[in-house]
């Protein structure tokens, strides 16, 4: 630093000092100004004198009460409150019994049928009516413990019916002797083939058969025959075997499924 830098620092520095000083000093002033004035003025001040008598009433009054404002508008209706279920009340008494119900009715007037005229009858233990379509409906006597009153001549002697009687199954069969294709009247029958034969399955919108439908067919001679299917008709048998293997074979088809049919029995190759 040169010297004269170091001489106008020290003034600078003289300079302040000399600034905060003189602020001190005029602070510390002004205290003193204050102190000596309230001095001053406590010696000029008289002392208080007795306290003056109370002045009169005032007899003004204040403003009157203004006028009812208009009423406010009607707030909206409060929300439902929760609706509660009381609690389920004891059972009442039983009523009274109904009336009793009428008996077993009795048929006295006579009996419309379609066909067959009319006739006058009535129902006792447990008879039966019967009417052939043509002529009036006629009464057939009581069953009795031995046999129902149905005979094959229509008399009442020789039951055609007792609790004897064996039932047997109604067996439907032809016979073909050639080339054949199945019809509706062949359905469920057994057809007994007498020779050599292409037994034909047609399509459905040719005949139709109910699904269902079984029909059999017997070799009873040494002439195999052969299902043979229409165009759209499918055949399902072991192994794809449709001829009949030999004399007295039996094979029986069954339709599963519109223009399907499955074969089973005692088949052989083509």
């Amino acid at each position: 630093m040169e010297f004269g830098d170091y001489i106008l620092f020290v003034g600078l520095f003289i300079l302040i000092g000399a600034i905060v000083t003189c602020f001190v000093l005029l602070v510390k002033l002004q205290n003193d100004v204050t102190i000596f004035k309230g001095y001053i003025d406590a010696r000029l001040e008289g002392a208080t004198g007795p306290e003056g008598a109370t002045g009169p009433e005032g007899t003004g009054t204040g403003a009157g009460t203004g006028t009812t404002g208009p009423e406010g508008a009607t707030g909206a209706t409060g929300a439902t409150g929760p609706i509660e279920t009381g609690p389920t009340g004891s059972e009442g008494a039983m009523g009274a019994t109904g009336a009793t119900g009428p008996g077993a009715e009795e048929i006295n007037f006579p009996i419309e049928v379609s066909s067959g005229g009319t006739s006058l009858t009535t129902l006792t233990q447990n008879g039966l009516l019967l009417g052939q379509g043509t002529n009036a409906v006629a009464f057939v006597g009581p069953s009795t413990a031995t046999y129902l009153p149905l005979t094959s001549n229509g008399a009442l002697s020789a039951p055609l019916f007792s609790p004897g009687l064996t039932a047997y199954r109604v067996i439907r069969s032809t016979n073909i002797s050639g080339n054949y294709t199945l019809a509706l009247t062949d359905a469920n029958y057994k057809i007994m083939v007498t020779a050599a034969a292409d037994i034909t399955i047609p399509l459905d919108d040719d005949v139709l058969f109910p699904i269902g439908t079984e029909i059999e067919f017997w070799q009873t001679t040494n002439a195999n025959f052969l299902l043979v299917a229409s165009v759209g008709v499918t055949i399902g048998s072991p192994y794809g075997n449709l001829r009949s293997l030999t004399q007295y074979s039996a094979v029986i088809i069954t339709k599963v499924a519109a223009n399907i049919w499955y074969a089973a029995g005692s088949l052989t190759t083509i």
